[in-house]
């Protein structure tokens, strides 16, 4: 660890231009319509869990999160360190939460070969069709936005706008949501494959051309209001072929901020927020229940900071933020694509 935290302050010192914020990731796609009812930016929590300490605290962590106002998606590892209960599962969408699959063994092997990965998607979309959920993540961020159209996928979020101490730290380089159409198919009939890392999003996200009103600031729907759980909002299968959309986490991860920077306050998370905020964005941020009783050198733990931040958003943008689950997102954005019927965006 003090090998890899000396890397990382060396990164950070040369990378100081382009993080935590990248200013040219701030344009919205072109006709960008905004988001529901005015807000002025998408706010959206998840959780990888990542061994059998992180899947004993979901229980708990998810009680917390729901008595402060909020929900998020747990996403688990099918054939990792743990075994999944399917009851923890099904009490977490039976609570407005939602669940996604990270990964198949968070080896860092998934995209080692196509021939290996599309072994790998099988088994992935048999989990996904289990569980019945419709999110991916890969381990260590590792991402090949092409290859993840053999997933049946609505969403993935495996990528980020800037972050330069992940494995694969070539960034989307955008705050915003976007739909990765599938590839055309190559001459032959053989489906596009391009090169590891890749992947082909819809033109223009960083045009200026936008149709968005950034100033849509509203009272409406309180803080603590939610879509239904996106377990209710399985696209059909041949809208999922079309392509899925991309959410890349936008706020450092903790593991990262407090473990490898060894940062005693949330002021980067905060700063960042009021930023994307500003200028219209999506919020996402990824934790781990596994580190949330880490503190650095006595200072608050993971957990704290992770709390005082919520309290945060909800006292002090109040009325102007979209707290949203990231299917449901992502239903908002395919409508925006498709033309679908748009879900409720509001619990009842």
């Amino acid at each position: 660890m003090a090998m890899r935290r000396w890397v990382a302050e060396r990164k950070r010192r040369a990378c100081g231009d382009v993080w935590p914020i990248k200013p040219d990731t701030a344009a919205p796609p072109p006709h960008w319509p905004g988001w529901p009812e005015g807000k002025r930016f998408a706010f959206v929590l998840t959780h990888d869990v990542e061994g059998p300490d992180g899947l004993d605290r979901c229980r708990g962590l998810a009680e917390q999160e729901y008595a402060h106002g909020f929900r998020s998606s747990y996403n688990f590892i099918p054939e990792g360190p743990y075994v999944v209960p399917p009851d923890l599962r099904a009490w977490l969408q039976s609570q407005g939460f939602e669940v996604g699959v990270h990964d198949l063994q968070h080896d860092g092997h998934l995209f080692s070969s196509p021939q290996g990965f599309e072994l790998k998607a099988r088994r992935i979309n048999d989990y996904l069709r289990g569980w019945e959920v419709q999110g991916f993540r890969s381990g260590f961020m590792l991402h090949n936005l092409d290859w993840l159209h053999q997933l049946n996928i609505q969403y993935d979020c495996s990528t980020f706008d800037t972050d330069p101490f992940e494995p694969q730290p070539d960034g989307v380089s955008t705050i915003f949501p976007f739909w990765v159409p599938k590839p055309p198919p190559l001459p032959g009939g053989a489906d596009g494959q391009r090169d590891p890392g890749g992947g082909t999003r819809e033109s223009g996200v960083r045009s200026q051309e936008s149709g968005r009103d950034s100033n849509g600031s509203s009272s409406g729907t309180p803080a603590s209001s939610l879509p239904p759980p996106a377990s209710s909002l399985l696209p059909n299968p041949a809208a999922t072929r079309q392509g899925y959309v991309e959410l890349p986490y936008t706020l450092a991860q903790d593991s990262t901020l407090f473990i490898l920077l060894r940062e005693r306050t949330n002021e980067i998370w905060k700063q960042k927020l009021a930023w994307i905020a500003e200028r219209g964005g999506m919020v996402l941020l990824n934790t781990h229940p596994d580190y949330l009783d880490y503190a650095e050198r006595g200072g608050p733990s993971v957990r704290d900071q992770y709390f005082d931040f919520l309290e945060h958003v909800k006292t002090q943008y109040t009325g102007a933020f979209w707290h949203v689950l990231p299917g449901t997102l992502a239903a908002y954005v395919r409508h925006w694509h498709h033309h679908t019927v748009l879900p409720r965006t509001s619990l009842p």
